[in-house]
């Protein structure tokens, strides 16, 4: 049986309160830009061990440094370049299932999620699929409506649903 070979996760995280705090106090002009970057530094570092203890490989730094994904984006766009892939059976690809939701704190049934995991072999090899949420938990530093346990709970269950598929 070949097995899925990986999880993933996209890029944001609920930001914690201590960096709420700290950005608001930055916008009023209470403390400077250094101080504000050592509460991120320290939260990023929070958020990695985190993320390496519930066994992610690859870990983010949550996008703690951003306000709105797409402003930021859009302030920081130079120019574009379209690229367009398809499958077309290339062993190289891997497509990752967005099938968790990062919107509300619901939990998805894991037996659901390998259910889709297996239609999604019917187009694509298992070996060349991940399994992942379907976005981050924070485009903005607001933060989508669930709990910072729920987000956990969540990457939790990607990376559980991923080893049970593995075998």
């Amino acid at each position: 049986m070949t097995k899925l070979t990986h999880y993933d996760i996209v890029g944001s995280f609920l930001r914690p309160e201590e960096l709420k705090k700290a950005r608001e106090k930055f916008n009023e002009g209470n403390i400077s830009q250094a101080e504000l970057t050592h509460v991120e530094n320290q939260a990023i570092d929070q958020l990695i061990q985190k993320e390496e203890s519930l066994g992610l490989k690859f870990v983010t730094d949550g996008e703690f440094r951003r306000s709105w994904w797409h402003l930021d984006f859009l302030w920081n766009l130079n120019g574009v370049a379209k690229y367009n892939y398809h499958w077309n059976n290339r062993s190289n690809v891997s497509i990752v299932l967005g099938l968790v939701t990062s919107k509300s704190g619901k939990l998805e049934k894991k037996e659901a999620l390998i259910k889709r995991i297996n239609e999604a072999t019917e187009l694509v090899p298992l070996k060349n699929l991940a399994l992942s949420t379907q976005c981050g938990f924070a485009s903005t530093e607001e933060g989508n409506v669930l709990t910072p346990e729920d987000q956990w709970n969540k990457i939790k269950l990607v990376v559980d649903t991923a080893k049970q598929v593995c075998g």
